[in-house]
């Protein structure tokens, strides 16, 4: 739904921490029309758990229990990872409708429910999937 980048923090300055300066924003909404048709395409994919939320990003590998807490509940963020919102802010300063979709391989406090190596080509396949159904049905 959006996307916050959680290591922003001009706050010294006054500025809530995450306020993207230029913006004057925290929170960079995705399209709903474009979220909308991710979700349907994941649906189409099987048994996979798909939730809809806030994307917290930042130039740092998220591995403790303490951090996450942070950012989940600063946030509201329902996963971290690096690179979504470059990317969101990059759409929305010019107008560009955009969704994005995160496979989870973690949990960000040094638990995994599965070895990256086996997990990398399931998400890979998926993602391919997932792709090929946007381009499609993308209005």
């Amino acid at each position: 739904e959006s996307l916050v980048q959680h290591d922003m923090d001009t706050s010294p300055l006054g500025d809530p921490v995450g306020l993207i300066s230029g913006l004057n924003i925290i929170n960079i909404p995705a399209d709903e029309k474009v979220v909308e048709t991710l979700v349907k395409g994941v649906e189409t994919l099987g048994n996979i758990k798909s939730v809809k939320g806030v994307i917290a990003s930042g130039d740092q590998f998220i591995a403790s229990e303490e951090k996450k807490k942070f950012i989940t509940e600063k946030f509201d963020a329902i996963v971290c990872e690096m690179e979504g919102a470059s990317i969101a802010q990059v759409c929305f300063s010019n107008g560009v409708p955009f969704g994005v979709v995160r496979a989870v391989s973690d949990c960000a406090d040094g638990s995994s429910h599965m070895d990256y190596g086996e997990f990398l080509p399931i998400a890979a396949a998926n993602a391919a999937k997932l792709i090929e159904f946007f381009v499609a049905n993308a209005e």
